[in-house]
C-alpha cells in the first residue's frame, strides 16, 4: 500500500531534511508509513537548480540575498506568480504524490508547490506546513491547511495566516528523544555553522581556543569539505596538541550537544532547539540571513543565549558561562517542546485518518 503521508523537504541546509526524517521515524514507530521526498524530485530540474542550487551557492560565498525577501513580502507574491507561469508538472511528482492524503512541507517553497501541483493534478491530498525557525518568513504566506509553528512566536506573517481563518498550532520543532547523561566535559566547546558549515563561527577559533576558560574545541564542519581542509591547514598545531577535532557531517548530534559545556554557532533554527533540548549553553556568532538575525533576537530577548558576534562579546562571553549556566539552559528550554516530534506526528495522523473516513 502506498504511503498516505508524504513529509516533503528542500535541500537548503540540514534543517528541512531533518525534521522531515524526525517525523517519518516516530510515524514508522507508530506503526504508520510515509514517504520522505525532495522537492528535486517534484519539480523540473531547471527550477530547482535556478531556486536551491544557486541558494546553496550564495550561501557557500557568504552572499546573503536572501533576506531583501524577508523584509520585502511583495517579492513572494511576485515570485509564486511567476513560479505559477513557469511550473509544469512532471511524472514523477503525479507518482510519489497520486495516493497521498497529507503533505507536510518543512519550508515554504515545498508548501507552495505541493500546493500548485495539488491544484493542477486534481488531487485531493491536505497541505501542513512546519517552521524550522522562531521567526515566520512572508514565503509561508499561502493557503495551507495547517502550519506548526514554535511557540511564543509573533509575527505579521501569523497574522496574516490568522486572518484568513488557517490553523496554526504552537507545537514547535521536531527534535529527536533525548536520554539525560553525565555531566558536560568542562570547558569543551562544541563550535558548529550547520549542514553547510557555514558563518562566522569558525572565525572566533583561534579566540576561543586562546581563551583559559576552554579546554578543548571540537568544530562540526557541515557537508564542507573546504572547510574542513582549510581550518585543518590553518589550525594543524592545535589538532596536533590534541585542543581541536575536526569533523565532517555527522548522522546525530545528540552525544556531541551532550559531551559539550557550550556551542558556539550561527543562529540557525534547528542548532538554537537542539542545544536548548539537551541543556547546552548557546553562544551566538553573527547571522547569515534575516531569519537567523530574527532566531538570535528571540533567543537573546528571552535571555537564553549570548552574544558572541565580535572577539570581545565572546570572550566575556565564555568568561560568565560559569555564572550563567542554569539560568541559560533553563530559558532556552522554555522556547521548545522537547515532545514535538510526537504531537505533530499524532496531528498528521490525525488529519490523515479524518481524510480516510470522509473518502
Amino acid at each position: 500500500m502506498s504511503a498516505r503521508i508524504a513529509l516533503v523537504y528542500v535541500e537548503a541546509g540540514a534543517g528541512p531534511q531533518v525534521m522531515a526524517r524526525r517525523l517519518e521515524a516516530n510515524l514508522t514507530k507508530a506503526g504508520h508509513a510515509s514517504c520522505v521526498i525532495s522537492l528535486r524530485q517534484l519539480i523540473p530540474t531547471w527550477l530547482h537548480t535556478l531556486l536551491l542550487d544557486q541558494y546553496r551557492n550564495e550561501c557557500q560565498q557568504q552572499r546573503d540575498n536572501l533576506s531583501r525577501w524577508h523584509l520585502q513580502p511583495w517579492r513572494f507574491a511576485w515570485l509564486y506568480r511567476a513560479l505559477g507561469l513557469l511550473h509544469r508538472p512532471t511524472p514523477t511528482a503525479h507518482q510519489s504524490l497520486g495516493q497521498v492524503r497529507v503533505a507536510m512541507a518543512t519550508s515554504y517553497l515545498a508548501a507552495f508547490f505541493l500546493i500548485d501541483l495539488r491544484r493542477r493534478l486534481g488531487l485531493q491530498f491536505k497541505v501542513m506546513g512546519v517552521l524550522g525557525d522562531y521567526c515566520t518568513s512572508a514565503g509561508w504566506r499561502l493557503p495551507l491547511d495547517a502550519l506548526v509553528t514554535p511557540r511564543l512566536t509573533n509575527n505579521a506573517t501569523l497574522d496574516w495566516l490568522r486572518a484568513r481563518n488557517i490553523t496554526l498550532l504552537p507545537l514547535g520543532i521536531p527534535l529527536d528523544e533525548h536520554q539525560h547523561r553525565p555531566p558536560p566535559e568542562a570547558g569543551h566547546l562544541l563550535v558548529t555553522g550547520g549542514g553547510w558549515g557555514l558563518g562566522g563561527a569558525y572565525d572566533c577559533l583561534e579566540q576561543a581556543l586562546a581563551h583559559p576558560a576552554v579546554k578543548r574545541v571540537t568544530a562540526l564542519c557541515g557537508d564542507n569539505p573546504a572547510l574542513l581542509e582549510h581550518l585543518g591547514q590553518r589550525h594543524a598545531s592545535s589538532i596536533k596538541a590534541g585542543r581541536l577535532l575536526l569533523l565532517p557531517s555527522q548522522p546525530t548530534l545528540g552525544p556531541l550537544y551532550t559531551r559539550s559545556w557550550a556551542v558556539l554557532s550561527k543562529p540557525g533554527g534547528l542548532t538554537l532547539s537542539e542545544a536548548a533540548q539537551h541543556g547546552c549553553p548557546l553562544l551566538l556568532a553573527k547571522p547569515i540571513t534575516e531569519h537567523e538575525r530574527r532566531n538570535a533576537a528571540h533567543f537573546l530577548a528571552h535571555g537564553a543565549a549570548l552574544d558572541a558576534t565580535t572577539p570581545q562579546k565572546l570572550a566575556e562571553a565564555l568568561s560568565s558561562l560559569s555564572n550563567k549556566r542554569s539560568q541559560l539552559s533553563d530559558s532556552a528550554r522554555s522556547l521548545i517542546d522537547a515532545d514535538a516530534t510526537r504531537t505533530i506526528t499524532a496531528n498528521l495522523l490525525t488529519l490523515e485518518q479524518t481524510l480516510n473516513v470522509d473518502n
